[in-house]
């Protein structure tokens, strides 16, 4: 279990922010114990909060072995805290402060999470989208290959063989010196902030079956482009964007939410002189 080294600063945080007695109203998880250390229980939501705090990063590892590091770090944080408080570490004033900022921090996360799933309705992600296709309309697309070569001269040839009624793909297949070459050149569909500028304009001014009939020069080298297709684009469906319209809802709600409390405290801010500022 130690050897899950990458977790371990992560998870202790976690752990030490769990005191005796943490998550007991959460119902029926609460009635599960999982550990007991000098009389104080340990519970499956212990866990389960700890687990759901690491996000990501736990989901690297199978189920048995994450539970069981996250346990063993609960139990250290645990008899640390005791050991902590024996020595009177607890009382010191420096102590005491960063103490307290973790509890504010443990309790404005709350905060902010139920009033999250209390503002999270699908009518303000509704609108949320209407909002997002406004500001992302969009944009034509184009269906591009091309063959990368090094010199003007090489791509002059090529497109002398390609003006003679070679096949595009085979020749991207075989000369190309670009990733796409393998695949006969085929860059699939792109808009064209995706492209560097030469390429990108010279691209959309192709017609459909048609290939550059001068080399177009990049930093990458010399390219023979074609295009196969054009098309107009579509914005993401709902269901699409619902992950980015959460986290923008998300914030918007926290947001909210500081703005209030502001609103309703008096706040000074002190300059270096000590002096508040205006």
């Amino acid at each position: 279990m130690r050897k899950l080294v990458t977790l371990g600063a992560a998870t202790v945080l976690v752990a030490g922010s769990l005191g005796a007695g943490a998550f007991a109203a959460d119902g029926i998880t609460q009635q599960v114990p999982v550990a007991q250390v000098d009389g104080m229980i340990i519970y499956r939501s212990d866990i389960d909060a700890a687990k759901a705090q690491l996000g990501a990063q736990a989901a690297q590892y199978p189920p048995q072995v994450i539970q069981q590091f996250i346990l063993n770090n609960i139990i250290d944080a645990r008899l640390a805290a005791q050991a902590a408080r024996a020595q009177g570490i607890d009382k010191e004033s420096a102590i005491k402060r960063r103490m307290e900022r973790l509890n504010e921090q443990v309790l404005r996360q709350e905060l902010v999470e139920r009033a999250v799933a209390k503002g999270m309705s699908k009518d303000r992600l509704q609108a949320h989208y209407k909002e997002f296709v406004k500001q992302n309309p969009a944009r034509d697309e184009v269906h591009a290959r091309h063959i990368l070569l090094k010199t003007e001269g090489e791509a002059k040839k090529v497109i002398g063989r390609l003006d003679k009624g070679e096949d595009f793909a085979a020749l991207a297949k075989e000369l190309s010196i670009g990733p796409s070459g393998k695949s006969g050149g085929d860059l699939g569909f792109f808009t064209a902030e995706r492209m560097v500028a030469p390429f990108s304009v010279a691209a959309f001014q192709i017609k459909p079956g048609s290939h550059t009939a001068k080399p177009v020069k990049t930093r990458f080298g010399w390219h023979v482009i074609k295009v196969e297709a054009k098309r107009k684009g579509k914005p993401p469906s709902f269901e699409e964007a619902v992950p980015t319209l959460r986290e923008s809802l998300r914030d918007e709600i926290t947001g909210q939410q500081a703005e209030l409390l502001r609103s309703k405290a008096k706040i000074v801010i002190f300059g270096p002189d000590g002096k508040p500022v205006p």
